[in-house]
């Protein structure tokens, strides 16, 4: 592949070459683009070969769904999956169970939930209707899916 030619203009707060065009900010790839090659289709990108972001070589350029572009990313190393994943390398800064902001039950409730659930004493709906969630989300505390870490949470109060 012949080397890169870098944009050495305007360049967005995420590296990529900016050009005024038809009256807008577009990309720098994307301009030289379309001056070389005509007009992008609906619904497709300008990707780059080189993952050189400034790069602006045509020989580098070429159109790709949102798909393609995630799974070059994907390929390429530059998205972290599995144990590259923040969950697995910053576990601490999660947080799960009832510290989320987004968390619906409290501790007091999801033991009620689960020790109520045990002799069978209520349907998911009727606890879905008394605490106000979903019935998936009773479902996955009774399972454990969901609040698993609910007694290492208390233990950490």
């Amino acid at each position: 592949m012949s080397e890169c030619i870098l944009w050495d203009k305007a360049v967005s707060n995420t590296g990529y070459g900016q050009k005024w065009y038809q009256g807008r900010m577009i990309g720098a790839h994307r301009y030289v683009y379309i001056k070389t090659f005509g007009s992008i289709p609906n619904g497709l990108m300008v990707l780059h070969r080189c993952d050189v972001k400034r790069c602006v070589n045509p020989e580098h350029l070429y159109l790709g769904t949102v798909k393609d572009n995630a799974k070059d990313a994907i390929e390429r190393g530059q998205i972290a999956t599995g144990t590259r994943h923040g969950a697995y390398t910053k576990p601490h800064s999660r947080r799960r169970g009832t510290k989320n902001p987004n968390s619906k039950l409290t501790t007091e409730q999801i033991e009620e939930i689960r020790a109520l659930f045990k002799p069978k004493h209520w349907t998911l709906q009727q606890a879905a209707s008394r605490y106000g969630v979903s019935i998936s989300t009773i479902s996955r505390v009774v399972r454990g899916d969901s609040y698993q870490l609910i007694e290492a949470l208390n233990a950490e109060k």
